[in-house]
Order: C-alpha cells, then structure tokens, then sequence
C-alpha cells in the first residue's frame, strides 16, 4: 500500500489522507516521475529508412532490366522467326521438309554409298554360291 511521508513532523500518513494525523500539516501528493518522451525522430529511424529506399531502388532496377532482356529476347525471337522459313507449316508439312533434308544429306553421303557396294557384292558372292550349290545337286 502506498503511502505519504509527513514534510514537517515524518510521520507516514496512507496515501489518501489529505492532512497528517498529527500535525494537520497539508500533505501534497508525491509528485508521478516524469515518463521520457519518446523522440519523433531519430538517426537510427533516418538509417532505415534510407535502407528500405535503396532496397525498392534496387529491386525496381533488377525488374526493370529483367524486363528489358525478356522484351529483348522477346523481338529477337520474332526476328528469327520471320528468318524461319518453316515458320506457319504444319507439322506434317514440317516433317516432310526435315525429312527431305536428312535424306538428301543421308544419300550424299560417302560412307553411305561404300556400305550400299558392299552389300551389292556381298549379295552377288552369296548367289554366286547358292548358285554354285545348285549346280552340283
């Protein structure tokens, strides 16, 4: 329980006596300590608003250059494309001009040609056998 102490005689009145008890002196409240008051403003609050500045400043840049690769590659994409010239084909259209080139490439080929004359003359040898087995039966 709170309590006032007497200025005048020291005697320790209860905290809602208005006069002591022994003296009648006025007894005056204790005076509440004054609480600080919070500053508005601080260096410390200055500093982190700066950081979060340059945060956004930082990450609206980023995004900023992210789309400008994107719309980049995006505009070199259409220019390939108009370059393409199976570009609009179907897929059996496509198909059927990819094929033609594997093929004309497959036919010139040298390696190709020497393995289709060794089969011509391995096929030839092998009749030639069969052909000479028959001949003895």
């Amino acid at each position: 329980m709170s309590s006032n102490k007497c200025k005048k005689c020291g005697l320790t009145n209860f905290a809602y006596d208005d006069a002591c008890r022994r003296c009648d002196t006025l007894l005056l409240p204790k005076p509440k300590p004054k609480a600080k008051t919070p500053r508005r403003f601080s260096f410390g609050s200055l500093l982190i608003i700066a950081f979060a500045a340059g945060f956004a400043f930082y990450l609206y840049q980023s995004m900023q250059k992210s789309a400008d690769d994107v719309y980049a590659d995006e505009l070199k994409r259409i220019e390939e494309q108009k370059k393409d010239k199976t570009a609009g084909l179907s897929r059996s259209e496509y198909e059927k001009q990819r094929t033609g080139t594997y093929f004309e490439a497959v036919k010139s080929s040298n390696s190709l040609s020497a393995h289709n004359e060794h089969i011509a003359e391995t096929q030839k040898a092998m009749e030639a056998a069969t052909n000479a087995q028959q001949g003895k039966q």
